[in-house]
């Protein structure tokens, strides 16, 4: 019977050991899909800032210094990594296009929960160093309606 024990408690402790490192690699991996979806908030935060300065300015702003001078709601947090505080880059790529770079510890390009919420195909990134392209809202551009089937 004691020997029963033993096999049962060394059984045990194996399903306590799985358990323990399968939820710390899930923990991990959330956390890490958390900081990304951070750095895409940030990313809208600062794309909402830029349509509103190309408004106001007719141009896209030199650097993200010259952006959160003339914007009232973004802070150095909205312009940095959660994790790293690692600016991001930003470089302008023409009259009406610039991208956001920044580090993502994940891929989204095969998260279905990703496509299932608010999704927006210029969001997509790998993981590693990513850039990720934009262009600014044109006002004055007319609406195209969607073709319903």
């Amino acid at each position: 019977m004691f020997g029963i024990g033993i096999g049962f408690g060394l059984r045990l402790m194996k399903a306590r050991a799985s358990f323990r490192c399968l939820y710390g690699a899930t923990t991990r991996e959330t956390r890490k899909r958390k900081i990304d979806d951070m750095v895409l908030n940030n990313f809208y935060s600062i794309d909402n800032a830029i349509d509103l300065y190309y408004s106001d300015f007719g141009k896209l702003p030199a650097d993200l210094d010259a952006l959160k001078e003339e914007s009232n709601y973004l802070s150095d947090k909205d312009l940095e990594d959660p994790e790293t505080e690692k600016r991001f880059d930003y470089e302008i790529l023409s009259e009406k296009q610039y991208q956001l770079c920044a580090l993502f510890r994940t891929s989204n390009k095969d998260d279905e929960e990703f496509k299932r919420g608010f999704y927006d195909e210029f969001r997509l990134h790998d993981a590693g160093y990513q850039c990720l392209k934009q262009r600014v809202r044109d006002e004055n551009a007319k609406e195209v309606p969607l073709r319903v089937r």
